[in-house]
């Protein structure tokens, strides 16, 4: 898990170092030494938005490259596996969520096949989804998906990201939206820095970090605590059922 940390810590330095930069630019302006202009100032802060959207996903695909590991190490048969991991096994053999030819999904059930049979080995590989679009309400039903508790990430740091900005959206829905139409060409740069200021961006920084934090501590809780194993009397009552 410190591989998650220290990608989250990585590009949490490159955003604060853009935000110092920005700051020196905002004090630049009309100055004869660093010549700017308003459209520059714009252009930056639309720059933080995608500089904080790589921040969330860089987060999140590293942690679930991380877990797959923790599974191919400590896990070589299903039947220990909590029933959300065991549904996402099933799923990602059998190719339940992909559009797949007749003989391909063939192909697929004659490998799941092979491991019953004892010729195959375990291993899982986990569909990340939410792609382009990791705000707050993905995280979540990712991390219901795969059996992760978020229940102890602070109510303060929860509502915090989701207290409405603009357009019904929080912090982190709002950033997923821009990046996305700056990302796709529906918005310019200027157009997205216009009428915000760097305040905005610094709020929006701050409730994002203090938000993946808590999800980074959570994700870390159920790696160290195992908790993708089933408990041994869930096993137990799995048998005699």
């Amino acid at each position: 898990m410190e591989l998650v940390f220290d990608i989250f810590r990585e590009r949490k330095r490159e955003i604060k170092a853009h935000i110092d930069f920005i700051r020196l630019h905002e004090k630049s302006l009309g100055s004869i030494k660093i010549p700017s202009t308003p459209e520059q100032y714009q252009i930056l802060l639309a720059c933080a938005y995608i500089l904080i959207y790589n921040m969330i996903e860089a987060t999140i695909l590293k942690f679930l490259e991380i877990l797959e590991q923790e599974l191919f190490k400590n896990i070589s048969c299903p039947y220990t596996l909590i029933p959300e991991l065991k549904k996402e096994w099933v799923k990602n053999e059998l190719g339940t969520s992909e559009q797949l030819t007749t003989e391909k999904r063939l192909d697929k059930a004659m490998k799941f096949l092979e491991f019953f049979s004892g010729q195959g080995a375990f291993k899982i590989k986990i569909t990340s989804g939410g792609g382009g679009n990791w705000d707050d309400e993905a995280i979540y039903e990712l991390s219901k998906r795969l059996g992760i508790d978020l229940s102890k990430i602070p109510k303060k740091v929860t509502t915090g990201v989701k207290r409405h900005i603009v357009n019904n959206m929080g912090c982190i829905k709002l950033v997923v939206d821009l990046r996305n139409k700056l990302a796709h060409g529906g918005i310019s740069f200027c157009e997205c820095g216009k009428d915000r200021d760097l305040k905005d961006v610094e709020q929006i920084f701050k409730k994002t970090c203090a938000y993946i934090e808590g999800v980074i501590s959570s994700f870390k809780r159920f790696i160290d605590e195992k908790n993708y194993i089933i408990k041994n009397n869930e096993q137990l009552a799995l048998r005699a059922s």
